[in-house]
């Protein structure tokens, strides 16, 4: 078992790296595999204390080893700092196969430095403006490929002290700016020293300086993060890497595929990411699903648009992208996109189904519970369901499959209890298997007054409490006896630290009660009291929480039917007969006259 550990090296850094586990045996000690040290790319300086190296972590099938990368591993440019990101392939036997940086920046003299300098009479004491030349030239990355640095000195007239290639490294200009002098001079002639300093001729270079890319205002593969996702696709053999960074944040994907590295510029996701202000994070989920016929890339862009959107599309020999289809997300902040997850149930190599994480969906009770959406894949088309995240984190133990046994001899016949669910013959005899029933318990639950005055310091509710029940199989007698839990101002997700309301029986906010339950509704009633609140805006809820009276008894509750529900009283807010509260607010501006 391979376990990432991004922040592996906390606190004093960040490098990240991977832990082997071993499973099926005795040792439960986990290996570091200490790759932070071996990932390294050639004739770059590399910037690797915060590169979170298995941030990413993914099988490589073909090889039989994995995909690691740290999506932070930056490299310096002078004074500036690219985090394009970084992977490596690793072998079966934990060896770096390579290490490679798709973005990587090659470092290009982008900047020389002509330092135009008053020695004029206004200028005192001299030696201050040699302590400030030595401390500037000390922040640039200077050499011959590099930056390099002029000096010229200008009173009345501009001089020349030294060229921009006539020292070679950093030492060197700064000895050479701790010997200047100051010549002085009655005139402070600074638009002439700047004319001056603008003539080729007067400061020749021995390189030529290359043209800009007129791209000044806007990340390109600068801060991409190449490798926040990966994904394998073993019937086209293509990897697949997420780069959020891309453009300014907007994002995109490198694909790679008979050693070819390809990365889809901005304008291909442009029109479908609607990303107006960017920050769309394309790439920061990957996946790929196979058809009988053929194979789609899916990326998630979990800001785009702010609801975040899922793209599906296809990649032709030429490179050139097709979107198949793309599906927004329905809410505003849930990060639909951030995961997704194609299926292969039944295995025979085409995608079932594609599951889409929005990890921040908030419920009608602004509880940030999440949801997973689910998409059947078809030759025809991509057809969305969409299935509720708790669904996903309950352990299914389905009761009627639980079969309870007790020993027997075959001069006796034995029956259990309960209803026939299976006949076995065993010759000379025959066992019979019989399985608990099971309940399904409804809960329903009204309050009267319906709503919580504030006028009334002392208000009391009375909450009614119904429950009712079904079963399998049914009986005429069938009942179930439970054990309930009502909690104040608590949802399905928390509770508050202090209550707003306490139970008039106990003076607690917990109440818990037995209670037999057939097919025919019974109710209870409490009181509650209202204290004062010190919130009026958000609604006061009831939590009623279920489980047997005596666990282990029959009938048994069923896992599919929930045991916890939650109902809500509201304050009133005094908006009219319609109780619709409309902000009615005119602001009216007027300039005020000097008089």
């Amino acid at each position: 078992l391979l376990v990432g550990s991004p922040w592996s090296g906390y606190p004093a850094n960040r490098t990240g790296d991977i832990y082997a586990c071993p499973v099926g045996t005795s040792k439960t000690t986990c290996k570091k595999l200490n790759l932070q040290a071996l990932t390294t790319i050639p004739n770059v300086t590399e910037i690797k204390e915060e590169m979170n190296l298995g941030l990413t972590l993914i099988q490589n099938s073909k090889t039989g080893g994995f995909l690691t990368c740290g999506p932070l591993w930056a490299q310096q440019c002078g004074s500036q700092y690219y985090a394009t990101g970084v992977c490596s392939e690793i072998s079966p036997s934990f060896q770096i196969l390579r290490s490679f940086s798709p973005a990587v920046q090659k470092c290009s003299s982008v900047i020389d430095v002509v330092v135009v300098c008053d020695e004029s009479n206004s200028i005192y004491p001299w030696d201050a403006v040699r302590d400030f030349l030595k401390k500037f030239v000390q922040g640039l990355d200077v050499g011959p490929t590099k930056t390099q640095v002029g000096l010229i000195q200008y009173g009345n007239d501009p001089r020349i002290v030294f060229n921009l290639n006539e020292y070679k490294t950093k030492d060197e200009v700064v000895k050479a700016m701790h010997g200047t002098y100051q010549k002085g001079g009655d005139l402070t002639n600074t638009f002439k020293a700047i004319d001056y300093a603008r003539a080729a001729e007067e400061v020749p270079s021995t390189r030529q300086n290359p043209p800009g890319t007129d791209q000044g205002d806007t990340f390109q593969m600068e801060m991409s993060q190449v490798g926040f996702s990966a994904y394998y696709s073993q019937k086209k053999d293509v990897l697949l890497l997420g780069a959020v960074g891309a453009y300014d944040w907007s994002g995109t994907v490198v694909q790679e595929a008979s050693n070819k590295v390809t990365t889809f510029p901005s304008h291909v996701f442009e029109k479908i990411l609607q990303d107006r202000n960017h920050s769309s994070y394309l790439g920061y989920s990957v996946a790929v699903l196979s058809t009988q016929n053929s194979v789609y890339f899916v990326a998630g862009a979990p800001r785009s648009n702010y609801t975040g959107r899922v793209v599906v599309y296809d990649v032709d020999s030429h490179g050139n992208i097709t979107i198949v289809q793309s599906q927004r997300g329905e809410q505003i902040g849930s990060y639909f996109g951030s995961v997704v997850c194609s299926v292969d149930i039944n295995r025979d190599s085409v995608t079932d189904v594609l599951l889409v994480g929005a990890p921040m969906f908030m419920n009608d009770l602004k509880k940030e519970e999440g949801r997973v959406y689910m998409f059947s894949i078809t030759e025809v088309g991509i057809k969305l369901l969409w299935v509720p995240l708790q669904l996903f984190f309950k352990i299914l133990i389905n009761y009627m499959k639980v079969v309870f046994l007790k020993k027997f001899t075959s001069d006796r016949k034995w029956f259990l209890s309960y209803p026939m669910l299976l006949k076995i013959t065993l010759s000379p005899f025959k066992i019979f298997f019989r399985s608990q029933s099971i309940a399904n318990v409804s809960i329903i639950a009204s309050f009267k007054p319906e709503k919580i005055s504030l006028l009334n310091k002392n208000t009391e509710i009375t909450v009614k409490i119904c429950f009712e029940a079904t079963f399998r199989p049914a009986k005429r007698n069938n009942q179930v006896a439970i054990r309930y839990n009502a909690t104040l101002d608590a949802d399905l997700q928390s509770s508050r630290v202090t209550s707003r309301g306490l139970f008039k029986e106990n003076n607690e906010r917990y109440m818990q009660r037995d209670l037999v339950v057939r097919r025919e509704e019974s109710c209870v009633h409490d009181i509650f009291s209202v204290q004062e609140p010190s919130d009026t805006v958000n609604s006061l809820s009831l939590r009623i929480d279920i489980g047997l009276a005596n666990p282990g008894s029959s009938p048994v509750l069923d896992i599919y039917s929930p045991a916890s529900v939650a109902y809500s009283i509201p304050f009133i807010k005094n908006c009219g007969e319609d109780e619709l509260c409309i902000c009615d607010l005119v602001l009216n501006v007027q300039q005020k006259t000097d008089d």
